[in-house]
């Protein structure tokens, strides 16, 4: 009752702040911004806590949110004051020469002033344009110590002889005044000086974040990754594909994302997973270049991610896996991945990974064609626990807190208080509870893969909240597996001959939820179902001629990059031979285990048999 009433509290404060008339154009455009983007993030914290909770305001609250959005977006783009907007004589992108870039403002009596550093740019204290507009944009690369973000490189960074300069590009932020006064938003435009650059990006496609530095210092440096209270700060990503056609990189989108940092940094490589968000109060609302390469062009949060573990781990073992799985046609519930090469205020920082964030509405509503409103999605896994030790946990991460685990209850509740080796009672789990298929399609993969870090952690299901006859499966009421994180794919150190399942159904822990959902393999029936599945796909789509040129073309992508990423940020006294050694350890090791593993999983499957009644 006391939390009703304090989120009702909530409530009467946000009405009373929203029901404000929303800002107009000032003569302080930057103000007015400023404000309406701290109303979004409110507005937007109020809405995630009240889609948790038995609310009736969160149409309203959505409705408020609503106009708070289109309100940023008039403000950035009232054309009083763009008059024509600020033009740019030479598009956004990677040249392989210095040049002279013209920037023009319509009014004849503004002046642009530009920031280098992530800034806004204001009068006075910004650098100010030529009379002609003209500007020389050439290689900002030097000495590797005249960083503006050294203070977020590992120390051990100090270890490597670093012989060439820190590849540094121009992340401009414009704005046109007259008087002193604002007549047009800012303008992000990122242009890279890099002779022969197809032969240092190979064609990766590159993600420019333009940031306020203090602001992604005072993230970065946040030791907690799982802080719900971390304050989420606004952006900007210019996204960059190359053009075999055009034989140069264009800018396919300029985003504006509601971002917070996760993850506490690779044990070998000290970066943080960069969470973004480009709905629920953002102005772009969503990517519509199609990055994956699968034609899908509603990406609407995503994350340039990088493991709590090592490099390697998150940026060949996870996708590989996943990547593999889904070829295979198992799993199709999972995100999709690419390697992307990453700027911070015209810093190189490193190669990451784009990944789909997956525990999300609108993940569930663009690619599995979830109705909004309608879906439950739960999480579970461990972390460390303030006094040491792992804290096991379940967490409702999108939809009805109170309706969302109360289905998730009576599944697991079914799964603990029956005899899952009986037929009845199996049939009725999964007619009732679960999809088959997906269960048995989303076992196969970790397990043929080795994933040690699961089902204990890592496992993230979804269901609709509301059964619908509307001919899409993932409408029909039934909890379905999403393929998530498998950096443990597997753990470096396991052999071929590792049984996964003999550990799976011995866990080191009992107090996750799915330890009694695990009883459905006391079922012989289910088994013998499984492992028909389990070897029909091993013998086609997870071949070893199928597997291998996958495995060696996402290798030789990687390993392009390293002698450039590793002059960023190496291993811990490794330098950059000794990185890069690590990682041909790393793949070499992979590679053995999926050659080998076919005839030792069929084993492991024989012996999953033996132990079903």
């Amino acid at each position: 009752m006391k939390k009703r009433i304090c989120f009702f509290a909530l409530i009467i404060i946000a009405v009373a702040l929203f029901s404000l008339p929303l800002l107009a154009c000032n003569s302080d455009l930057k103000d007015a911004i400023s404000q309406n983007e701290l109303k979004i993030a409110q507005l937007e914290q109020l809405l995630e806590n009240a889609r948790k909770n038995d609310v009736e305001q969160i149409a309203q609250l959505e409705k408020e949110l609503k106009q708070a959005t289109q309100a940023l977006h008039d403000l950035r783009s009232d054309r009083s004051f763009a008059q024509n907007s600020i033009t740019f004589s030479h598009s956004p992108g990677v040249y392989a020469s210095a040049f002279t870039l013209t920037v023009l403002h319509q009014n004849p009596n503004a002046v642009i002033y530009y920031t280098l550093d992530g800034q806004d740019p204001v009068v006075g204290s910004s650098s100010r344009l030529a009379a002609n507009g003209q500007l020389e944009v050439s290689d900002r690369s030097g000495p590797w110590q005249n960083s503006q973000l050294t203070s977020l490189t590992p120390e051990w960074s100090n270890l490597n002889p670093l012989n060439t300069p820190l590849l540094t590009g121009n992340a401009f932020r414009f704005r046109a005044f007259v008087d002193g006064q604002p007549v047009s938003p800012v303008y992000n435009a990122t242009y890279i000086i890099k002779p022969e650059y197809s032969d240092t990006f190979h064609g990766v496609p590159i993600v420019s974040i333009t940031v306020d530095q203090d602001e992604f210092v005072e993230m970065y440096k946040d030791t907690d990754p799982w802080n719900p209270n971390q304050v989420r700060h606004t952006f900007n990503y210019e996204l960059f594909t190359f053009s075999s056609a055009r034989g140069q990189y264009l800018r396919r989108a300029n985003l504006q994302g509601s971002t917070n940092l996760g993850g506490t940094g690779s044990r070998g490589n000290a970066q943080r997973t960069i969470n973004v968000s480009l709905v629920r109060g953002s102005l772009n609302g969503n990517l519509s270049y199609p990055i994956f390469n699968d034609g899908h062009t509603n990406i609407t949060r995503f994350r340039l991610w990088n493991g709590g573990n090592s490099f390697h781990w998150c940026h060949m073992r996870d996708p590989f896996a996943q990547n593999m799985s889904s070829a295979a046609g198992l799993i199709p519930q999972r995100a999709q991945s690419r390697v992307m090469i990453k700027f911070v205020n015209g810093e190189f920082w490193g190669f990451t990974t784009m990944r789909e964030h997956t525990s999300n509405r609108e993940f569930t509503e663009a690619r599995l064609g979830t109705v909004r409103g309608n879906v439950g999605i739960v999480d579970a896994g461990w972390r460390h626990g303030e006094t040491g030790g792992a804290v096991f946990y379940h967490e409702v991460a999108e939809g009805n807190e109170g309706v969302v685990w109360g289905l998730f209850e009576q599944m697991v509740s079914f799964a603990k208080n029956n005899d899952m080796s009986a037929n009845a009672v199996a049939e009725q789990f999964f007619d009732q509870f679960f999809c088959q298929d997906n269960f048995i399609d989303y076992f196969v993969a970790n397990t043929f893969f080795g994933n040690t870090d699961w089902p204990h952690n890592n496992t993230r299901l979804f269901r609709a909240l509301n059964p619908l006859d509307d001919g899409n499966h993932n409408n029909d009421g039934k909890w379905r597996f999403i393929l998530h994180d498998m950096d443990f794919s597997p753990h470096p150190g396991v052999k071929s001959n590792y049984n996964i399942f003999e550990r799976m159904l011995n866990p080191h822990t009992t107090e996750s939820g799915f330890y009694h959902v695990l009883a459905i393999f006391s079922n012989r029936a289910f088994v013998e179902r499984f492992n028909k599945r389990a070897i029909a796909v091993i013998s086609n789509g997870l071949r070893v001629d199928a597997l291998t040129p996958v495995f060696y073309q996402m290798r030789d992508e990687r390993l392009a990059l390293l002698p450039l990423h590793y002059s960023r940020f190496p291993i811990r006294n490794g330098g950059v031979e000794g990185s890069i050694r690590g990682f041909h350890d790393h793949a070499n090791e992979l590679k053995g285990f999926f050659t080998t593993r076919h005839n030792h999983y069929i084993n492991h499957l024989n012996w999953l048999l033996s132990k079903a009644k």
